[in-house]
């Protein structure tokens, strides 16, 4: 009995490979269910509350936010804290044309894009297909490639980055191909738009197919789905995201698998779910039959949000697996009812290897699944590091561009910044003495450049710009600069850049956003 348990730990990530990842599978039911509804019976009121005083991560801090949860308002979040919001999502077909989530466009999270928070915060644009034949396509044919760039850079809009959620790749595409693809869509978007961050989202194991080292390369950083480890195809209960584990684990994952890529560039992403089965055993990693749609009973029952996980825990017994360092509930009514589950526990220890191993950041799927609860989100408040956007503005020692003020404007807004210390690359006192070289350019949309309003050295200190649209001077072509042109209202970003000298490397660079309504 303990062998054919060793044995079947030891195949559970093969069979991992044959079943639907929560993304799709969440996406295809509620899919089914949103069908029965019509758009007039859905009210959307998002009451989210942003206070300026609050604190801002540190660590990249990346939630998918699904179309299910915010067309019913089932989310609360604190985009001070999540500052990736991923909007799940455009869907690809076979011809690479994208269809956008029901009731698109959220005006409410792109607002976060624009408004006055002096924080790091970007809406994301994720693009999925789950069909491998459609993205043999993507990757394959040339002029289906192309159509799906094209239609991600018309949908990309105002959003900072494009999150690629491609599953159940053909073996052939995993490696050389998926790589070239977002090599491609990175060079492209990035033509029309420096800037927008490019990630795609990769899975636990490789299996020896996927060129992880090399998709990294491609891409601004990767968002690791360390969960389906256990779900309705499993022949045992279990752990969605183990800790750790005999023969495979989330501490496998980035001592293995990723091993070769800087770490960086990876997310660790975590669930705030987990899995509900019917058993007839009361202890742990309990056989059961896998899921077969077809069948009248299953033993595998469905997700369970953190929320709902959470509720059972307060009124079942709730244990504490010590080989996958993760939680679980269990009851008996007419069979053994299980709930494996992540909880701020569970979390806590993968918070402290993604601080241990200095990832990226930390990632969530999905936003909305905690409820109206706030563990989770004390729990991202206590691991990673945050600073109160107060005491950045209270530092006169450091490079700092604020939000400009007013924002939205109309014609004229002030854009601050501080300069530090100039100890860096001035050995001679006459470097000491003449300060930065300090520039500070606006640009439109598409990345060209539309005045440069600083672009001479500067002492130390704090600096007030103003930019009236009615007066700025554009660079003209060969030198020089024009007189005073007229703006179209739109989002336009601006850039400071400090370096030791004119011709040297910069040591500060920072872009924010604003907007001009006429």
């Amino acid at each position: 009995m303990v062998a054919n348990k060793i044995l079947i730990l030891f195949l559970l990530p093969l069979i991992i490979i044959s079943g639907q990842s929560i993304h799709q599978k969440q996406n295809e039911i509620f899919k089914k269910g949103y069908n029965r509804l019509t758009q007039s019976t859905i009210s959307k009121q998002n009451d989210t509350q942003f206070n300026p005083n609050k604190v801002n991560a540190i660590k990249t801090v990346f939630g998918y936010l699904p179309w299910w949860n915010y067309i019913t308002n089932n989310y609360n979040h604190y985009p001070e804290l999540i500052n990736r919001i991923a909007v799940f999502s455009f869907e690809a077909d076979s011809l690479g044309n994208l269809t956008p989530p029901p009731l698109w466009p959220w005006n409410d999270i792109l607002n976060y894009e624009i408004m006055l928070w002096p924080l790091d915060i970007s809406v994301i644009m994720t693009v999925t297909s789950f069909n491998g034949e459609h993205i043999n396509g993507f990757l394959r044919n040339n002029s289906i490639k192309q159509n799906l760039i094209k239609n991600i850079k018309e949908h990309l809009g105002i959003m900072s980055g494009v999150n690629i959620d491609f599953e159940n790749l053909k073996d052939e595409d995993k490696g050389e191909a998926i790589v070239n693809f977002m090599k491609e869509l990175s060079d492209s978007v990035k033509k029309d738009r420096s800037g927008v961050e490019i990630s795609f989202a990769s899975p636990s194991y490789g299996y020896g197919l996927w060129d992880f080292k090399g998709l990294a390369e491609a891409c601004d950083y990767l968002f690791v789905m360390c969960y389906d480890f256990y779900g309705s195809w499993s022949t045992t209960t279990g752990p969605s995201s183990p800790l750790t584990g005999a023969f495979f684990s989330v501490t496998k994952i980035f001592e293995q698998e990723y091993k070769n890529v800087p770490p960086e560039k990876l997310i660790m992403g975590v669930p705030y779910y987990g899995n509900y089965w019917k058993t007839d055993s009361p202890f742990p990693y309990a056989e059961v039959t896998p899921y077969n749609p077809d069948s009248t009973y299953n033993d595998w029952q469905d997700f369970v949000t953190y929320d709902s996980a959470y509720t059972l825990s307060t009124i079942y017994d709730k244990s504490w697996d010590n080989v996958s360092q993760t939680p679980w509930i269990t009851w008996q009514n007419d069979r053994w009812n299980q709930v494996w589950y992540d909880d701020s526990l569970s979390l806590a220890l993968k918070y402290n290897l993604a601080l241990q191993k200095d990832l990226k950041g930390i990632g969530i799927w999905a936003i909305g699944y905690d409820g109206k609860r706030e563990e989770l989100w004390n729990l991202i408040r206590e691991k990673f590091k945050t600073t109160s956007v107060l005491q950045i503005k209270a530092l006169p020692n450091d490079f700092v561009l604020f939000q400009n003020y007013p924002n939205p404007f109309n014609p004229t807004t002030t854009i601050e910044y501080t300069i530090h210390t100039p100890t860096f690359g001035f050995p001679s006192r006459e470097g000491n003495t003449r300060g930065v070289f300090t520039t500070l350019k606006v640009f439109d949309i598409l990345g060209r450049e539309v005045a440069t309003l600083v672009n001479e050295y500067q002492q130390p200190g704090k600096y007030n710009v103003e930019f009236n649209v009615e007066t700025f001077h554009q660079p003209r072509q060969g030198g020089g600069l024009t007189g005073g042109t007229s703006l179209p209202s739109g989002v336009y970003f601006y850039t400071l850049v400090v370096r030791p000298s004119a011709s040297s490397g910069h040591v500060f660079k920072e872009t924010k956003k604003m907007l001009f309504l006429k």
